[in-house]
Order: C-alpha cells, then sequence, then structure tokens
C-alpha cells in the first residue's frame, strides 16, 4: 500500500491509507536502509501511538499527489527542502 509524504505548511504529512502521522518538518532527519527510508523526528522519543521512526519501503513511497520515488536518491532529493 502506498504511503504519501508531503509539506503542509512546516508539518510533514505522512499518510499511509489507514492512519496519518504528523511531524514538525523542521525537526525531522531521514536514513536509509537498502530497502527502506526512515523518517525520524527528533524531537519525540519512540511511544506506542507514534512510529517514530518512521519506516516506507521504497516501493511504497510516493509525493502527496500519488508520483512514486523508489530509489534512496530520489527520495533524499525529494525530502531535501521538506525536512531539517
Amino acid at each position: 500500500m502506498a504511503t504519501k509524504v508531503g509539506l503542509e505548511n512546516n508539518i510533514l504529512k505522512i499518510d499511509n491509507g489507514v492512519k496519518i502521522e504528523y511531524f514538525n518538518a523542521s525537526w525531522c532527519s531521514i536514513l536509509f536502509s537498502s530497502t527502506s527510508v526512515f523518517i525520524k523526528h527528533n524531537s519525540e522519543p519512540k511511544q506506542d501511538n507514534l512510529q517514530n521512526p518512521y519506516e516506507i519501503l521504497f516501493t511504497d513511497f510516493q509525493d502527496l499527489s500519488a508520483t512514486p520515488y523508489a530509489t534512496e536518491s530520489a527520495i533524499a532529493t525529494y525530502l531535501s527542502d521538506k525536512i531539517g
């Protein structure tokens, strides 16, 4: 299932089709594995009701208009002006 990620003002919206998470974009960083991007909200500790870091498979990552980004470099470029 696709996970849509995008910026709304200074809030990073992560919508997996079931639940929407909202992170303050100024406090986010990204990490990568070979198959996933992890979006970490740096000011929030891990909580049961908040997935932090938030894992998204490369094959599921989309912007808010449903354009897919399927590589580390494409996702990093897309997020570069939205977080931090």
